[in-house]
């Protein structure tokens, strides 16, 4: 009997995931989380910055980290660009397209109150970190 391919082998050997339908490469996907310690970084002190996750939709591979240091705010496309950037530069672009997770453009009242984003809405109030939702215009 075969061993199922980790994550990373399905994305290098292309192996399509027949739950989804879809092929690596075919859909990358961001999901964003924050540092729950607080980290210094060039003389300056961080609690709650953003981290960038990107994955390959189809095979579940990471693929990438971006760390967003500064203090919670909403994130804007000049926040993502670059960590895109380096991702198309490592793993070429995607077919059709990039996923944003609701993760990263929810204000912190909305990731609250959000089912599958609760938890961090929790920890993020309890730290006193408010921001607003993502702004529609994010160029």
């Amino acid at each position: 009997m075969r061993k199922p391919l980790t994550p990373l082998q399905a994305f290098q050997q292309g192996a399509r995931n027949h739950n989804l339908g879809i092929f690596p490469r075919d859909w990358y996907a961001l999901s964003c989380g924050l540092s729950p310690e607080r980290v210094a970084h060039d003389g300056s002190d961080y609690f709650g910055f953003r981290m960038l996750n990107f994955f390959d939709l189809s095979s579940g591979s990471h693929l990438h980290l971006g760390l967003v240091l500064r203090d919670p705010e909403p994130l804007k496309a000049s926040d993502l660009i670059p960590f895109f950037e380096e991702l198309l530069a490592q793993h070429g672009p995607p077919k059709y397209g990039l996923v944003i997770s609701h993760s990263a453009h929810l204000s912190t009242f909305d990731l609250f109150i959000d089912k599958d984003t609760c938890a961090l809405g929790a920890f993020l109030f309890e730290h006193g970190i408010k921001f607003d939702a993502m702004p529609q215009d994010v160029a």
